[in-house]
């Protein structure tokens, strides 16, 4: 009896855009490491990672008002980096 050899899968592809906005989710996660983590970073996340672009360009301002009410309603003030991280995600997904 000849066993095959176990196949390991190929990595995801994950293509450059995807890499980048990544990247940048990545800093935004930090700043949520030691507290309770907003839905719409949430949301964000899911977006970027089934790389809907186009619905992520069309929901972007909506996810980030979520962000500011998730916020206001807690008595945060919205990290800096935060803001410069969704600065950028909009950014690229506009041009992209």
């Amino acid at each position: 009896v000849e066993i095959a050899p176990e196949e390991v899968p190929p990595p995801p592809v994950v293509d450059p855009l995807q890499e980048k906005l990544l990247g940048i989710l990545g800093q935004i996660d930090k700043c949520y490491a030691e507290v309770e983590e907003p839905p719409a970073i949430g949301e964000l996340r899911e977006m970027i990672a089934a790389a809907r672009y186009e619905a992520l360009r069309g929901q972007i301002a909506n996810i980030w008002n979520d962000l500011l009410r998730f916020h206001q309603q807690n008595s945060m003030r919205v990290p800096h980096r935060v803001t410069n991280s969704f600065n950028n995600i909009n950014s690229l997904v506009r041009n992209a």
